[in-house]
């Protein structure tokens, strides 16, 4: 607000409307966790058309403090689309600052609290946040379906570091790099995971005298069936091709397959768009039945 010194001093001068684009209700009923009433409504599309001062007036309990968080989301992101500039929330009670900050979220952050009552510990928003960042991460590992990336790195980096200070046997280190396979296999490229796979299975040669004939084969389609994409990102990345690779496979294996989950990995393998959860639970389910066939042959 540059003409703000003047508005203060009570001076003259000329100023355009705001262009703003007209809110949509259902933005807002997520910002403010609920259906916005009319009154609501009128209040945000002032504020933001508004080139100088607006003023917000009502009884307490109608959702004053909401509209405040939800104006300055919307104001947030306006100003990114602009010239990236920044809000001050402020208010002659500090209490009805810690009300607002609680309820507000910027483009996912929250905001910084500056200032307080003397002796008295404020509400820190910034921790608050990292607590329910955290609480929500946390939530969604425990129903995940597969190991995410970054603990199945930490989990291989922990493996190497103790190798390297305490070096195994032959047999367990063998064990070792086929616990590596089972944590980065579906994340690994298949450049990459094919030469981890050759290198484990030389590593088996060397330890035994003798093998299954078709030890390689099946360790191959065992590599297929463990990366078959099952996650929605991850199929998009090339959950096709993972499906047609283990078709491939399975080609040596008709007894393993029935014609129904064959047409399932079919479909997978002509899929173009975002994969159904129809589609995803069938590949996981399938993934599950073939690693538990696999391992009773």
């Amino acid at each position: 607000m540059p003409q703000l010194g003047l508005i203060l001093e009570k001076q003259t001068f000329a100023s355009a409307p705001r262009k703003a684009n007209r809110i949509r209700r259902k933005v807002v009923a997520e910002l403010i966790g609920g259906d916005p009433t009319p009154r609501q409504m009128r209040a945000l599309e002032a504020a933001l058309h508004t080139p100088d001062i607006a003023l917000i007036q009502g009884p307490p309990g109608t959702g004053k403090t909401r509209v405040i968080a939800a104006l300055q989301a919307l104001l947030a992101d306006e100003k990114s689309r602009e010239t990236g500039g920044r809000i001050l929330l402020t208010s002659y009670q500090h209490d009805a600052v810690d009300t607002a900050a609680s309820k507000t979220s910027v483009m996912g952050l929250p905001p910084i609290r500056v200032g307080g009552r003397r002796g008295v510990l404020t509400l820190d928003t910034a921790d608050a946040w990292r607590r329910e960042c955290s609480r929500r991460i946390r939530s969604r590992l425990e129903n995940s379906p597969q190991l995410p990336i970054g603990m199945a790195l930490r989990s291989v980096r922990d493996l190497v570091r103790a190798y390297i200070a305490r070096p195994g046997r032959s047999v367990e280190t063998v064990k070792l790099l086929d616990t590596v396979f089972d944590l980065s296999g579906v994340y690994l490229s298949p450049e990459l995971g094919d030469e981890l796979l050759q290198f484990i299975q030389h590593s088996h040669r060397t330890r035994v005298d003798h093998l299954p004939a078709d030890y390689e084969e099946r360790s191959l389609l065992l590599a297929a069936i463990r990366g078959l994409r099952t996650e929605p990102t991850s199929f998009g990345d090339d959950g096709p091709i993972s499906a047609y690779k283990l078709l491939r496979r399975l080609e040596e294996h008709s007894d393993l397959v029935t014609d129904g989950e064959r047409a399932v990995l079919d479909r997978a393998a002509d899929w173009i768009d975002q994969p159904s959860a129809e589609l995803l639970t069938g590949l996981q389910i399938l993934q599950d039945k073939l690693l538990d066939r696999l391992s009773d042959t």
